[in-house]
């Protein structure tokens, strides 16, 4: 019981409790040897926790994910990359610390800032494509809608069972079922399907995103997360 009650604390920051490791790039919350973290963490995030909590004596360090303390999703492989929506996803997943790689059937120019790119088919993927969305944690569909709804169908077998399946389409009345389908043959996949509401060149502050949570999970829910940090209104 007063374990659960301590990772209740903890779980509002999106902190980690190691033994004596810290990941590269994380940011120390602190350290506690003996005793509790509570009031340190009650202090954070402004809330109060039951008495039980001071009582725990741990010895673990506490961190952040990344310096910035922005939620982060991990391996993100963004379909349609190059293009003005998937570009202005891709740049923004990357510099939030996401390891991002772009799928594209064209080939990037010299000053576009995501350096990981596999050139290929998402609708038709061969073995590149396939072991790039293997390994993903999350697939951005930033396609047009023919494309889009095919590669649902051909991914299923591919994504991994708890990834993050996502697409930027305006209209959702197509693609909406087939993500829910798609999740739900994965496993145990999230699906949400976004709707970026302005000019890519503009840029996300500011601006609204519509978001269909097809299917809910922590991945799905610290994209939207990032859409917020990043100034939008999701």
């Amino acid at each position: 019981l007063l374990l659960i009650l301590a990772m209740t604390c903890i779980a509002p920051l999106g902190l980690d409790a190691r033994t004596n490791a810290v990941p590269a790039g994380s940011k120390v919350f602190a350290c506690f040897v003996g005793r509790s973290p509570c009031r340190e963490i009650a202090n954070e995030i402004g809330a109060s926790v039951p008495d039980q909590c001071y009582k725990i004596k741990w010895d673990i360090t506490l961190f952040q994910d990344k310096v910035s303390g922005a939620p982060t999703i991990g391996r993100v492989a963004v379909a349609g990359g190059l293009g003005a929506v998937g570009s202005l996803f891709a740049e923004r997943l990357q510099e939030s610390g996401n390891d991002v790689i772009i799928v594209d059937r064209a080939v990037p120019g010299p000053t576009h800032r995501v350096t990981r790119f596999v050139r290929g088919d998402i609708s038709d993927p061969g073995a590149e494509v396939a072991d790039v969305v293997r390994t993903a944690d999350a697939v951005l569909l930033s396609v047009p809608e023919p494309v889009a709804l095919v590669a649902i169908g051909r991914l299923v077998g591919t994504l991994r069972p708890d990834a993050l399946i996502v697409d930027t389409l305006s209209v959702k009345s197509t693609v909406v079922p087939a993500l829910h389908a798609a999740a739900m043959i994965a496993g145990e996949a999230e699906a949400l399907s976004l709707n970026p509401m302005f000019a890519p060149s503009l840029g996300f502050a500011g601006h609204p995103v519509a978001s269909v949570v097809v299917r809910d999970g922590r991945r799905g829910r610290a994209l939207a997360d990032l859409i917020e940090q990043w100034g939008a209104r999701v």
